[in-house]
């Protein structure tokens, strides 16, 4: 798939989302300190973060280009406690896949937590992840997927970079289901699905994207593990 746009918000120069359409060639034009540079790089920023070497939402060192000394460089203003957003278009001809995550800088911890994050495609509603902790070291991880049909649960989730890996449904009760394993990743053509596979019945969370989580349940292998 060829990347046909980008989105930033609140990033560098730009204090207000703003959408670009990119073409087989295309020629940026301002005065200076315009954000000409910064959108010049930005693919390199986000392809870095879309990468499977990512470990933080945002590397501020990507394919040797430097992007500052610390996050807040980012932001507009240089808020410390302020949020950028990022995202991007792909195309292959027959469908579009494009995402806008909000990253949110928390300045005490000096850390960066992925608060938000909207995933849609031709071929799929949009499914929004949200951020339900409070503090990003005692509860980085507990998430809210909303669907546009209306319905919405509760996950718990990493990010690397700015990719989500589903860790656990939550169950009715609020806790973990019996399966914690990590999902296992498998090729597919339209959409991400994150299935619970535990003894309820299956939950399907369909997030566009061209790669599938499939939990499957390890409750054997728990066991058998528990009882060594």
């Amino acid at each position: 798939m060829r990347l046909s746009g980008l989105s930033v918000e609140n990033f560098k120069p730009f204090s207000k989302r703003i959408d670009i359409e990119l073409g087989p060639l295309t020629v940026l034009i301002g005065r200076n300190s315009s954000g000409k540079s910064a959108l010049a790089r930005l693919p390199l920023l986000i392809g870095r973060a879309l990468s499977s070497e990512a470990v933080s939402p945002v590397e501020l060192d990507a394919s040797g280009v430097d992007f500052g000394a610390s996050f807040v460089d980012l932001i507009h203003n240089r808020v410390p406690h302020g949020a950028i957003g990022l995202g991007a278009t792909f195309a292959d001809g027959t469908n579009q896949i494009s995402f806008h995550s909000t990253v949110q800088h928390v300045d005490e911890f000096m850390l960066q937590v992925v608060s938000r994050c909207v995933w849609s495609s031709d071929e799929a509603k949009p499914v929004t992840m949200s951020w339900l902790g409070r503090e990003p070291l005692a509860d980085p991880g507990h998430y809210s997927i909303e669907h546009a049909v209306g319905t919405s649960s509760e996950v718990k989730a990493s990010f690397k970079g700015l990719l989500p890996t589903i860790v656990a449904p939550e169950s009715a009760t609020g806790k973990l289901t019996s399966s914690d394993s990590k999902p296992r990743w498998r090729a597919h053509s339209s959409a991400w699905d994150i299935k619970d596979h535990s003894e309820r019945a299956p939950q399907t969370v369909s997030i566009p994207g061209r790669v599938a989580a499939e939990r499957g349940s390890e409750r054997k292998r728990s066991t058998s593990s528990a009882r060594r």
